[in-house]
């Protein structure tokens, strides 16, 4: 059994039935394809209507698949009243594991760091921990209180990363800064892709061609809105470049704490004509149809996370402009054109799209070379580069041996 515990608020609205946000249906879908037996812990969402991007599944439709939801809803104030029953219920399913999955998150004693710990002394399976982020580092960029937990998560991931059987890093971000301490590890990608999300071709060249030299520019940055995922740093370029930058309609899509003070940034510079806030979209099919609406895909993150917007932007023939993180540096590898910038330096990154709308002759071409690199990418890949590093841990346990694992994958 592969027991997954994620801080997602889940609900179950019947008898065999369970609410899911959309990719992470899909993420645990195309996991029961190279595992016989997956297990989800997850907070109960207080109703149906609180998870994110819902989407019906039928338990029976999918036999190897199961799902506990934990005495606690998810939000931050009822963790601290809830942690001891939900470490009583990870006790419980620890033991019946035969591989102990947990991540990680911005906080010492979250849901995260207690299920890696009740695996580390319950579960006799392998234990795995997904790094898919250097939470310290996006600490860091917070700036602010926050700035001071930095060091303290660092010490703690580091701890983690050296105790679990498997670390799967997701880019090379989260690998520079941990991957040292890690017994057995592999990179995987922040690739959620299936094969029909793929843009046509054939559409994104009529989509470049129908834009004309003086129409204005659409650009979407679709991103959790927290403190360092960059938005502001691209409200601020579009303000100080407010003429040379003034063909691009920028259309910022997500959720998150940060919400009111863009709202109120984008009011006080004046870009209320050309900046807006639209709600989500779910994950799937309506978000890719979505995306292969815009001419430019924005990724200003100040943080080493791998962002799954650089693919998907990529697979919907987007043009990318992105900060020069090491991480979204190396996931699109030797992809050009691409345009990008110093993280956290707004005139940079209004540098940035200014050589961009310069090299307008050129945005077809960058686009189909992004699709030509996300073609055969899939979340399928992803998975079945994780259950071959598994199965290589199984056969070193049998044979007791030590297991060395160092694999990289999609580099």
């Amino acid at each position: 059994m592969y027991t997954l515990t994620l801080p997602i608020p889940i609900a179950i609205p019947g008898a065999g039935r369970v609410l899911l946000p959309q990719g992470l249906a899909r993420d645990l879908l195309a996991q029961l394809g190279h595992e016989p037996a997956v297990r989800l812990l997850a907070p109960a969402a207080p109703n149906a209507a609180a998870v994110t991007d819902p989407l019906e599944i039928s338990l029976a439709e999918h036999p190897g698949l199961s799902v506990r939801t934990l005495p606690w809803t998810g939000g931050a104030r009822s963790w601290w009243i809830s942690a001891a029953r939900v470490a009583r219920v990870l006790a419980e399913e620890a033991p019946g594991a035969s591989v102990w999955h947990a991540g990680v998150g911005l906080g010492l004693f979250d849901l995260n760091a207690l299920a890696f710990r009740i695996g580390l002394r319950h579960s006799s399976g392998l234990r795995v921990l997904c790094l898919d982020s250097d939470p310290a580092a996006m600490l860091e960029q917070s700036g602010g209180l926050a700035r001071l937990r930095a060091p303290l998560v660092r010490n703690s991931l580091r701890r983690r990363t050296q105790a679990a059987d498997l670390v799967i890093f997701v880019g090379r971000g989260a690998e520079q800064s941990f991957g040292r301490a890690a017994k057995a590890s592999i990179r995987t990608h922040a690739v959620w892709l299936c094969n029909d999300d793929l843009a046509d071709p054939d559409g994104v060249s009529r989509k470049f061609a129908a834009l004309r030299e003086n129409d204005p520019v659409p650009a979407i940055l679709a991103t959790r809105l927290a403190a360092w995922k960059g938005v502001d740093d691209a409200i601020e370029a579009l303000a100080r470049r407010r003429e040379a930058l003034a063909p691009i309609r920028l259309d910022v899509i997500g959720e998150g704490s940060e919400l009111a003070r863009l709202l109120r940034l984008v009011e006080r510079l004046g870009l209320g004509d050309r900046v807006r806030f639209l709600d989500p979209v779910p994950y799937g099919a309506p978000f890719f149809s979505l995306l292969r609406g815009y001419a430019l895909a924005l990724v200003p993150t100040r943080g080493l996370e791998e962002a799954r917007i650089l693919y998907d932007a990529a697979a919907s023939g987007c043009v990318l402009v992105h900060s020069k993180t090491s991480t979204l540096e190396a996931a699109l590898d030797g992809l050009e054109p691409r345009f990008r910038h110093e993280p956290g330096n707004p005139d940079d990154l209004a540098r940035a799209l200014e050589a961009a709308l310069s090299a307008r002759a050129a945005w077809p071409e960058a686009a189909r070379a992004g699709l030509a690199r996300m073609r055969g990418r899939t979340i399928d890949e992803m998975h079945r580069e994780r259950a071959k590093a598994l199965a290589m841990l199984r056969s070193e346990a049998q044979r007791g041996g030590k297991a060395s694992i160092h694999s990289r994958t999609g580099t």
